[in-house]
């Protein structure tokens, strides 16, 4: 009797040996991706310190390789409208003027030096700085360099050894063996690390040639020495010990020698108190040079008033 249901012989339903193969394929292919996975995990993997692992991409260039957001401009000309806010102020203290005009002249030459400092400068095709960042690259290259002596401890202290071992073994070398860098102790690392040294090798010299370049740049425009003048003259103590000291000059110009004196040393007490307001200004060269100047002409007044030059020269040492 045939079947209530009818049955479907149609070939696609047909049973094929070839199908059982095709199942023990997959089935081993299965077996081999856990066994592929179950290796992996087995085998040794690179000794990277955890720390070094999280920094790293946090220690990148802020700089980036595309086109910067606002225009980039050369330095000179971008250092123009500060220049001119500069000459200004200077212009009016020149004339003996310290009132509201010149302390508003300084406060718009910060100003100028400020947007300066944020503005992109070019240091050549495709690439740019900006003034404020050298400190910033210099804890950068700080930073991943104790990023170096965590992954390879010793290994820079070692190898700068070996090379001064080498050279006073060997005094007739012709020239002088290469400088130890990081570069040299990322070549000797274990090879489960080199690929990492290196690339923290390359963002420490990147960082350190931000740095320098971006020193450079504000060399040219005399950055460091403006920022603390116009921060000094921003501020009141700064502002009353550059009044003292035209005003001293003046009255040592006229023979005036008593009421130099006294103001000479109250521009030396002001000029104490803007210093501490603004330490970059005790540090820069060019104003410790104008200081010294200032101090010579007190006392060439102390002379002239036949007061011993030395032990008051020492109390108005800053």
């Amino acid at each position: 009797m045939s079947s209530f249901f009818p049955q479907d012989r149609s070939p696609r339903n047909a049973w094929h040996p070839s199908r059982l193969l095709v199942e023990e394929w997959i089935l081993c292919a299965a077996v081999a991706a856990v066994g592929f996975v179950s290796l992996y995990n087995c085998l040794p993997k690179p000794s990277v310190p955890a720390a070094v692992a999280r920094s790293i991409h946090k220690l990148k260039s802020p700089f980036s390789k595309h086109a910067a957001a606002e225009p980039v401009v050369s330095l000179v000309p971008a250092s123009r409208a500060m220049v001119d806010a500069i000459r200004q102020a200077e212009k009016l203290e020149r004339n003996g003027r310290f009132d509201d005009a010149t302390r508003k002249a300084w406060k718009t030459a910060a100003d100028e030096l400020h947007r300066l400092a944020f503005r992109p400068v070019s240091t050549g095709p495709g690439t740019h700085v900006r003034l404020f960042m050298k400190e910033a690259e210099q804890d950068r290259a700080a930073a991943i360099e104790g990023l170096l002596e965590e992954l390879l401890p010793g290994q820079f202290a070692k190898l700068t050894a070996q090379r001064e071992a080498a050279m006073a073994a060997d005094s007739r070398q012709a020239s002088p063996a290469p400088e130890v860098t990081w570069f040299t102790v990322a070549a000797s690392a274990p090879e489960d690390v080199r690929g990492m040294a290196y690339d923290l090798a390359c963002l420490h010299d990147e960082a350190s040639r931000n740095a320098i370049v971006i020193g450079k740049c504000r060399e040219i425009v005399g950055y460091d020495y403006w920022k603390a003048v116009c921060d000094a003259g921003a501020s009141e103590p700064g502002f009353q010990a550059r009044a003292a000291l035209w005003r001293a000059d003046f009255d040592a110009s006229q023979a005036q020698f008593e009421l130099a004196k006294a103001t000479y040393e109250q521009a030396f007490q002001a000029w104490r108190d803007a210093c501490e307001m603004v330490p970059t200004l005790a540090m820069n060269p060019r104003v410790a040079d104008e200081m010294a100047e200032h101090r010579a002409r007190y006392q060439e007044v102390l002379t002239a008033l036949h007061e011993p030059v030395g032990v008051d020269a020492a109390a108005i040492e800053l």
